[in-house]
Parts: C-alpha cells; sequence; structure tokens
C-alpha cells in the first residue's frame, strides 16, 4: 500500500502525479506561490505533507528540495514557489497541497481559482485573478484579499475579506471580528455567533441575517438606496452592555437589508 492509500484510502487517493511527499511532526507552515491554475489545499489528521502538481509530465522525478520548493522540518515550514521553478521543465498548471490539521498558510495566486478545506490554524490569502472558497475550511484568523475575484467564506475568529471586483458572501460560526470590503459587488452575511461586524461596498448590496435570540446593534447607511430591517436601530444592548452581535454597514450605491430567521 503506498502513502497516499494509507493517508485517504483507496477510494480517495489524489491522482498518480509528480509529487513531493514530508514527514513531520505536527501541524506546519506552508508559504505558497502559484503563478498559474487552480489551488485546493486540504488538511487531514496525518502527519505527513503531499504536494501534487497538475500537468506536469508523468515521468517527472521531483527531489524533496530543489528550486522553487522544499520543507524545513526543524523550522516545519513548506515552501512552494512557482516564481523559482524551472519552468521548461515542470510547467505547473496547478497545484494541490495536503497539509496535517492546525497547519498556517499564507498564498499568492495569479489567475486560478482557490479552494480551501479543512482545519487550520490561520490563513492569509492574496489572489489576483480568482475566485477564493474557504465555506468548508475553520480558521482562527482568516485574511483574503482578492483584486477581481468573488470569496465565499467561514469566519470564526478574525476575519479580513476584501476584494476589489466580486462578491463576498460569509457565514459567522463562532465569536468573531470581522471586516469585509467589495469595491464593486454584493456582500452577503450570515450570522450564527456573537460578533462585531463592519462591512462596506461601494457598489453592491447589503444583506445580514441574523439567527434569532441574539440582541443586535445596528448602525447603517447608504447614499442611493434604501435600508430594511427587522431588527430595531440602537446603540447599545437593553442592559446598557454592548449587544453581541453589532453591525456598521455602510454601501454607497446600493440597498442594505438586516433580518432575523
Amino acid at each position: 500500500m503506498n502513502i497516499f492509500d494509507k493517508i485517504f484510502g483507496t477510494h480517495d487517493a489524489p491522482p498518480t502525479t509528480p509529487a513531493l511527499t514530508y514527514l513531520t511532526e505536527g501541524p506546519v507552515t506552508a508559504n505558497l506561490t502559484v503563478i498559474h491554475g487552480d489551488v485546493h489545499i486540504h488538511t487531514h489528521d496525518a502527519p505527513t505533507i503531499l504536494v501534487t502538481f497538475s500537468k506536469v509530465r508523468g515521468d517527472t522525478v521531483l527531489a524533496p528540495d530543489g528550486p522553487g520548493w522544499g520543507f524545513d522540518g526543524a523550522r516545519g515550514v513548506l515552501r512552494i514557489d512557482a516564481n523559482a521553478m524551472p519552468s521548461r521543465e515542470l510547467k505547473v498548471s496547478g497545484i494541490d497541497v495536503f497539509l496535517p490539521a492546525d497547519s498556517s498558510v499564507t498564498l499568492n495566486a495569479t489567475g486560478g481559482d482557490c479552494t480551501l478545506v479543512g482545519r487550520f490554524a490561520s490563513l492569509d490569502l492574496t489572489t489576483t485573478g480568482g475566485d477564493v472558497d474557504t465555506s468548508e475550511a475553520i480558521a482562527q484568523r482568516c485574511r483574503i484579499h482578492s483584486a477581481g475575484g468573488d470569496i465565499e467564506a467561514v469566519i470564526a475568529g478574525e476575519g479580513d475579506v476584501r476584494t476589489a471586483g466580486g462578491d463576498i458572501e460569509l457565514s459567522i460560526t463562532a465569536q468573531s471580528t470581522v471586516s469585509a470590503h467589495s469595491a464593486g459587488g454584493d456582500i452577503s452575511i450570515d450570522v450564527h455567533a456573537p460578533c462585531v461586524i463592519t462591512a462596506n461596498t461601494m457598489a453592491g448590496d447589503i444583506e445580514v441575517a441574523v439567527d434569532r435570540g441574539y440582541e443586535t446593534e445596528v448602525d447603517a447607511s447608504t447614499t442611493v438606496g434604501e435600508i430594511k430591517s427587522d431588527i430595531a436601530f440602537h446603540a447599545s444592548g437593553e442592559t446598557g452592555e454592548p449587544a453581541a452581535v453589532r453591525l456598521t454597514l455602510t454601501t454607497t450605491a446600493g440597498d442594505i437589508e438586516i433580518k432575523q430567521r
């Protein structure tokens, strides 16, 4: 049985492509730069890192360390830098990365979509042209900046989410502090836990749905648009303490809707 079968099972093994494999003693820090193709990052409960590259010649053999990649076991740091890879030999067009649970990821991606699944300590994601989906990922700290794509994310701690030209869709599942900004898209937020949210968009609508049972403080404004709310606007909780959910919502040219469910 090969290492893919041991970790993922024979039915869920990743495709047979050139791969890098490293053993670890626990969570790691992954620093990734990808200039072409989609990025998929997953966590698992095994003390192992696996990196597979899409559209690489099948007979390519990758050494554990090379120009553009390597793992520092003493520091627990994985480095994948497509800018430094010999493009004639590798021609990488997409990457799949499998990390131990509770790892941290810093990703700079150009042109492709990014999908993350699993449990992470922190996510720091920057993309210039694709969508970002972390709706099946949990992280204590989450920073996602996109120059032109949509963002879908679960926030369970600190969240900083920004896109210059796409929509934002967030789900708040644990006590959180969240900043969401779109230069030209809609923002949709589902609130399932106490949180402080600041959301603004230059040219889109904002919609927030709050689970019933949370006292909610709302500060909302729009220059050109309507504001609709199921929740009374007030500055503080009825007991004099801050409300469990505090919303500051601003749009220049769009509508704002706050509702309970």
